[in-house]
């Protein structure tokens, strides 16, 4: 089973007639722009896959990075096999590495300037 947003912001589930062609099930709830488009990604997607991630490091990158290349290529209508750099300047993105990258020194960074002697309720 496929779910999908609408412009409506409703949850609901794709029947099989509409996966063959996006366009024809988009067209009945309105469009979303590319920027709209990655709003929701941003505020929706992306922080159930940077959870954790100064945890995890970068093990998961590269399933990360996969998530984010397919939803731009399927926000531009082409085909699975455009190659990934152009697809990220159409849209004006950075890779989701970065945020990964950038959690992990975070959590290093805080560790090390960490007091050694605190209170057990100033735990992370």
């Amino acid at each position: 089973m496929v779910i999908l947003l609408t412009s409506s912001l409703s949850w609901s589930s794709a029947p099989s007639k509409y996966l063959r062609r996006k366009e024809a099930y988009q067209r009945p709830f309105g469009y979303f722009s590319v920027v709209d488009s990655f709003k929701i990604f941003n505020s929706m997607v992306k922080p159930i896959l940077c959870y954790a991630s100064h945890i995890w490091g970068y093990e998961y990158v590269d399933t990360i990075e996969s998530i984010h290349n397919k939803f731009g290529k399927s926000i531009l209508y082409v085909r699975k096999t455009t190659n990934t750099c152009m697809v990220r300047e159409e849209c004006g993105r950075l890779p989701l590495c970065t945020t990964y990258y950038i959690n992990c020194i975070r959590y290093l960074c805080n560790s090390l300037t960490m007091s050694l002697h605190r209170h057990p309720k100033q735990c992370i």
